[in-house]
């Protein structure tokens, strides 16, 4: 999966098409964690999280590579 935002405070993740970040926040915030997702469909492929102290970052990356293997992206 291609991220970007080096220099900024966020990350924006390019997930292939819209289906995968709608499961994708879906899963996510069932799992509190609340992140941008629900963009117009050009940018519908995206989701984008502002980034936190590195703790929280762990708790994103583990729900988030669940999410993954769940829906096989």
């Amino acid at each position: 999966l291609k991220s970007y935002n080096f220099y900024g405070n966020s990350i924006t993740v390019d997930l292939k098409n819209k289906f995968n970040a709608y499961k994708i926040g879906e899963y996510l915030e069932k799992n509190k964690i609340y992140i941008n997702y629900k963009y117009p469909d050009y940018f519908g492929k995206f989701i984008n999280l502002t980034t936190t102290h590195i703790a929280n970052l762990k708790i994103f990356f583990q729900k988030f590579n669940q999410a993954v293997k769940k829906i096989k992206i």
